[in-house]
């Protein structure tokens, strides 16, 4: 067998290594090109992270340098909507804190354009003539390095201001997530007595129904609560008006809420036969109901007159309905122990009332029965944009009535739930219970009822496509 021997150069590759060196740069190309494509995934989701798109929505707008216009008798508002949303693009972690920055998004009105057919000309400023009339400003948006938006305007409205003035026995105040210390009860409420003047653009204040005190939060009230409170003021559909709408005179009001302890009054009654029943008056056979005091002691079927309510003894007669009034009324059970000077009395559709009747009879006589409420029973008053639902439902709420009561049904009751001033969340809110007709004088709730609520951002409708036809 002939061999063939072929001869290399020193420093030339054998056959055998040749072969070598191409597996060893395979070998390190295999090791090399994963690492650069997982530094390359790596710098690209960084990228993604650090210039991600952030839809933030409903973010308030804040009026600045509105000083001067109010001074001279102008006010100012925001034209529909009174939020923006904003697409940020930036670090995400940065978007999620700045977006919780108070006066995240301003907008001045030191110096702005008239929206005019002729192309928004014609810029005022400060030391010009101000006219009335709606102009368009630009958004300043607080954004730290590094995270960007693009431009946003809004509009503007400028007009003549009027004035409204409010007696402070016209305002309402509203009680939301309260409740009582053992023993006691809220007495009484009272606004220190002076105007408030609302001051608006005309449209405003046609707008506006009425003016309230909103109070939250007081839980177990043991003593005498004083505060300064902001006015708020409402539309007829129960929706708060915008506060950057108007303005009012003083900015805040004082309220005064007094909180007794129930006392246990001893009364004796007398038929027209001569029989006689004493009876003690407490905390389960009085109902103490928001702030108008109104007291009924069950059920329906003797009544007292104020000169034998006042002295402890009566003397009355089965069927005979009498009257008190307010003043009447606080003297003869807590010996006028009432120092604000100021009672009102309230009827379940928040309507003053000058008299009320007190009725009594032996607590025997009182029968309980449960109604059950669902979601559809129960007006809820909402604030603008939100939906609210009932986690706890059905409900149901027990009443005290007297045979006279007995067809009682939940036709008969009227049930809000005040969630205007609430805000996204879970909250438990007292249903306020009104009683309807005539028979609201045999018929009573036993205790308050305390709602659990989740309060949502209602959600737009998806736009649906054409159908082609």
């Amino acid at each position: 067998m002939n061999h063939t021997v072929k001869n290399y150069e020193e420093g030339e590759l054998t056959e055998e290594g040749f072969s070598g060196e191409i597996r060893n740069k395979k070998s390190r190309w295999s090791l090399i090109v994963p690492l650069i494509l997982s530094v390359v995934a790596a710098m690209a989701l960084w990228m993604y992270v650090i210039a991600a798109n952030n839809t933030c929505t409903d973010i308030p707008i804040q009026l600045t340098g509105k000083e001067k216009l109010l001074g001279s008798g102008y006010t100012v508002s925001l034209v529909e909507p009174q939020t923006v949303d904003l697409v940020l693009r930036g670090n995400s972690e940065t978007i999620k804190k700045i977006i919780k920055t108070p006066s995240l998004v301003t907008a001045s009105v030191s110096i702005f354009k008239k929206d005019t057919e002729e192309g928004n000309k014609g810029y005022i400023f400060e030391d010009d003539e101000v006219r009335a009339g709606d102009y368009v400003v630009s958004l300043n948006i607080q954004l730290p390095e590094g995270v960007q938006c693009n431009e946003k305007k809004v509009t503007v409205r400028i007009s003549r201001k009027e004035t409204k003035i409010v007696p402070t026995s016209e305002i309402r105040i509203n009680k939301t997530a309260y409740s009582y210390g053992n023993g006691c009860y809220i007495f009484g409420e009272s606004i220190e007595e002076q105007n408030l003047v609302v001051s608006a653009d005309k449209e405003t204040l046609e707008e506006i129904d009425y003016i309230a005190l909103e109070v939250s939060g007081l839980k177990d009230l043991t003593k005498d609560f004083y505060a300064n409170v902001l006015p708020v003021a409402y539309d007829s559909y129960g929706d708060q008006i915008d506060s950057q709408s108007l303005s009012f005179e003083p900015e805040t009001l004082s309220l005064h809420i007094k909180v007794n302890r129930v006392k246990n009054i001893q009364l004796t009654l007398k038929t027209a036969e001569g029989d006689t029943t004493k009876y003690t008056l407490s905390q389960k056979s009085v109902r103490f109901t928001g702030a108008s005091e109104l007291v009924e002691i069950l059920p329906d079927a003797l009544c007292l007159n104020e000169e034998e309510f006042s002295s402890g003894k009566m003397a009355v007669e089965e069927g005979t309905v009498y009257e008190f009034t307010a003043e009447a009324l606080v003297k003869a059970l807590y010996n006028g122990d009432f120092d604000s000077g100021r009672i009102a009395l309230e009827d379940e559709y928040h309507q003053t009332v000058e008299t009320i009747r007190i009725t009594v009879k032996a607590e025997s006589g009182v029968l309980e029965k449960e109604l059950e409420l669902s979601e559809s029973d129960i007006r809820m008053i909402l604030p603008k944009g939100y939906h609210a639902t009932i986690l706890d439902a059905p409900l149901k709420i027990c009443v005290l009535y007297t045979e006279a009561g007995k067809d009682i049904s939940k036709e008969n009751l009227l049930c809000v739930l005040q969630l205007s001033a609430l805000t996204e969340g879970t909250h438990s809110v007292s249903l306020e219970v009104g009683i309807m007709g005539e028979i609201s004088r045999f018929v009573t709730i036993k205790e308050p009822l305390n709602v659990m609520v989740k309060l949502e951002p209602e959600q737009e409708e998806p736009m649906k496509e054409p159908s082609g036809e």
